[in-house]
């Protein structure tokens, strides 16, 4: 690795002064009033900058940002109801600014399929995962849909334990193991 010293070397002989100075960024902690300032401002130019961009950009930021915050979900391995494949799927209507029926009708599902879906009434298969990544345009793949669902169904088979038991009457000839 190079040294501070030889950076600069190398640097001197391709910028001038001042080229080199404008180059340095400062770190310097602002007092409360100045920071606010400074938040302030990013703020304004954020907000310019969102209302500039095409509503096609728009959408692709919000699908983004949802991909993200269920790859961050993933990673914490810790059921949120929030993240219930219903759930993210309602998110992903809104963000989408379509109604249930529209997207049932994109996606060659029924509407009231859907709907049960939406209520918990009815699950999800793999064919519609596969239509979901496609309708995101492969920005939420098929996989993510899956995992949503598969950490909710674990979820439930973990702290359902009245149906565990109720379901468990129902079976006869249990293998007989020893240790």
């Amino acid at each position: 690795m190079k040294s501070k010293k030889e950076v600069f070397k190398r640097l001197s002989k391709e910028l001038t002064d001042e080229e080199l100075v404008e180059g340095i960024i400062y770190s310097e902690r602002l007092d409360d009033e100045h920071q606010h300032l400074v938040e302030e401002e990013f703020a304004q130019l954020r907000k310019e900058m969102l209302q500039n961009m095409s509503p096609e950009k728009q959408l692709l930021g919000l699908v983004l940002q949802m991909k993200y915050a269920q790859r961050a979900y993933f990673k914490k391995g810790e059921y949120l109801p929030e993240y219930s494949f219903a759930n993210q799927l309602r998110h992903y209507i809104n963000i989408g600014g379509r109604s249930q029926e529209a997207l049932a009708d994109d996606l060659d599902i029924n509407p009231a399929r859907l709907n049960r879906i939406l209520k918990g009434e009815e699950h999800p298969d793999v064919e519609m995962m596969y239509r979901l990544e496609k309708h995101s345009n492969e920005e939420l793949p098929a996989y993510h849909w899956w995992r949503l669902y598969a950490m909710e169904l674990e979820h439930v088979i973990r702290t359902d334990s009245r149906k565990k038991i109720d379901e468990g009457k129902k079976v006869s000839n249990v293998l007989k193991l020893s240790a």
